[in-house]
């Protein structure tokens, strides 16, 4: 603004020096141009000079003067006082040559065009302050908001703090208790382990029993005869057999089954005996010879069925060996009523009672034990979780507060340049405000 004052006042004094330079004081007749006779400074308290008079014509030497005409004035004669005179009090006009309008146009345009920049750098400034009130609001709406977070985020520490402690000491007191419980299984699992040896050696000492009343038993002279006589009809029934087979000795057909599966016995023998041995040769020989061996004893199982004598010995024998199981069967119904056995079966009953008990205490007490442990463990994992979100819960904390404090900085610095941007406004306006004034 101070720039464009200056301009203008330097713009006035320029006219008035060039129109000072035009009137005739500075000996320039605007019509005409410059005088040839430069004029003696003009005093503005003295009279007009008069203009100087024409001299007197002189009358030719060799022409008579012509008689004075009645009619017409005298040069020569003083004229009478009749003429106007000047105004002296009155400051003579000066005639004024046409005026330039170009400066006054150059300047006006000058005018408008600082009003124009006037008004770009107004406009520039209230939309500079628009864009940092929006930052500054911002700003504060994100510190704000920073700072809720920061203190929801304080109060889940606080809260998580809290119960962690008390996690805390459940999950030391379900390790105690689980320790407890399984230092209380060892006596128990001992126990356990005695009953187990205890029922072991009842169990041995009932086997000795059982076998020395067997031995009683197996010695007894009834016993004895029973077999004797199983073994009586088996040598009866032995020789039966054997008198068939001789019978059989001598009937063609039978000779002839009895060669086939000699001479199949005496091929698979011959196979076995080859180096390598061929695996087929030896399957097809031994075939043959189970198929000959069996048509053999197929023969004499015919022949055994046919013959009385045979029949009766099986009989017989077969009835002895059913006499001797009933007897074995009776001894071992009346075994646990033996005076050797019978005590020794009742230790075992009771050591076998002792175990089932001991077991059944220590199954109680490891059940309890592996709830106990796994609520412990449950307790821990929950103690380890809620010490993981503590942690997590800590860093976001620390995050927001660094967050709020940037927050906080930059709206400060945005306040800082909207408040430059306001005076730049305010300069501005008042800017606009006075290139208004000079061109108007």
């Amino acid at each position: 603004m101070r720039h464009l004052t200056a301009f203008l006042i330097g713009v006035g004094l320029l006219t008035t020096a060039a129109l000072a330079a035009d009137s005739p004081r500075n000996g320039k007749n605007p019509t005409t141009g410059p005088s040839k006779t430069p004029a003696a400074p003009a005093d503005k308290d003295a009279p007009p000079r008069e203009a100087p008079k024409d001299p007197p014509a002189k009358a030719p030497a060799d022409k008579p003067a012509d008689k004075p005409d009645p009619n017409k004035p005298d040069p020569n004669k003083p004229k009478p006082d009749t003429e106007k005179k000047p105004d002296t009090t009155k400051k003579p006009v000066v005639p004024q040559r046409p005026r330039d309008d170009t400066p006054n146009r150059d300047d006006a345009d000058r005018a408008r065009t600082l009003v124009a920049e006037a008004e770009a750098r107004v406009t520039r400034a209230e939309l500079r302050v628009r864009s940092l009130e929006d930052e500054v609001r911002d700003a504060l709406i994100t510190r704000d908001r920073a700072a809720a977070d920061l203190s929801t985020a304080n109060q889940a520490e606080g809260e998580l703090t809290r119960t962690l402690g008390t996690m805390e000491q459940s999950a030391r007191e379900a390790v105690a208790t689980r320790d407890r419980q399984t230092k209380s299984l060892e006596p128990l699992l001992t126990r356990v382990n005695d009953a187990k040896r205890n029922t072991s050696g009842a169990e041995a000492e009932l086997q000795t029993a059982a076998r020395q009343a067997e031995e009683r038993f197996n010695k007894d002279p009834s016993t004895l005869a029973r077999q004797e006589a199983v073994e009586a009809a088996t040598r009866r029934l032995a020789s039966e057999q054997q008198r068939v087979r001789d019978k059989l000795a001598t009937d063609p057909s039978f000779k002839q089954l009895k060669a086939t599966a000699d001479a199949n016995d005496a091929l698979v023998k011959q196979a076995r005996a080859g180096a390598p041995a061929d695996t087929e040769v030896l399957t097809r020989a031994s075939q043959a010879w189970i198929d000959s061996k069996s048509a053999v004893d197929a023969a004499e199982r015919k022949a055994f069925a046919a013959d009385a004598e045979v029949v009766g010995a099986e009989k017989t024998l077969a009835a002895a060996k059913q006499t001797q199981i009933d007897a074995l069967a009776a001894f071992k119904a009346q075994l646990p009523n033996d005076p050797a056995y019978a005590p020794v079966a009742t230790a075992l009953e009771s050591r076998r009672a002792e175990q089932a008990s001991a077991e059944k205490e220590y199954a109680a007490a490891a059940a309890e034990a592996r709830g106990i442990q796994e609520k412990a463990a449950a307790t821990i994992k929950d103690f380890d979780t809620v010490s993981a979100r503590l942690r997590e819960t800590r860093a976001s904390r620390d995050r927001l507060a660094s967050q709020q404090l940037n927050a906080d900085r930059a709206a400060r610095l945005a306040r800082d340049d909207l408040d430059a941007a306001r005076d730049e406004l305010r300069a501005a306006r008042a800017a606009l405000a006075d290139a208004r004034r000079r061109q108007g």
